[in-house]
């Protein structure tokens, strides 16, 4: 049984899409990694990016999972659904590696930021010492480490 965190809007993938969708930045016939999609154009930055989106289908998976437990004593894993690759990798100026730590900067650097992704963790009213092991943190395609 998972129970699935209800993280603060910035952190969330709702902002992530919302932001998206209203960006001018060219796009294809696919969405961000919600649904299975055969480009009919590559469209440069946008198609090599939504590639490490895969936190998006995660995200929204675990949300719709028949075991998902709404108590957090009943939970076996506790999932945190912050979508940290998608936002890392934004297709205008997306960024490589360490999001956080780039000076060349993205819509959601701030947030991505060490200072900010601890405020986050920290948030996290269910982790401790003994829970700690028992939390998945959907870090898809980062190289850093934050935690």
């Amino acid at each position: 049984k998972i129970f699935v965190y209800d993280l603060p809007y910035d952190y969330s993938l709702e902002n992530y899409l919302k932001t998206l969708k209203a960006s001018s930045i060219p796009k294809s016939n696919c969405d961000w990694n919600l649904n299975v999609c055969s480009e009919e154009t590559w469209v440069g930055e946008y198609s090599t990016m939504r590639q490490y989106g895969a936190d998006t289908i995660f995200i929204s998976k675990f949300r719709r999972y028949a075991n998902r437990v709404y108590e957090p004593d009943d939970a076996d894993i506790f999932v945190v659904p912050f979508p940290h690759s998608s936002m890392c990798r934004y297709p205008q100026r997306a960024l490589w590696g360490q999001c956080g730590q780039h000076s060349d900067k993205n819509n959601f650097s701030n947030i991505n930021s060490p200072e900010k992704i601890q405020d986050m963790v920290e948030g996290l009213e269910h982790l401790n010492n003994e829970t700690k092991k028992f939390h998945l943190f959907l870090l898809t395609g980062d190289t850093g480490n934050h935690f």
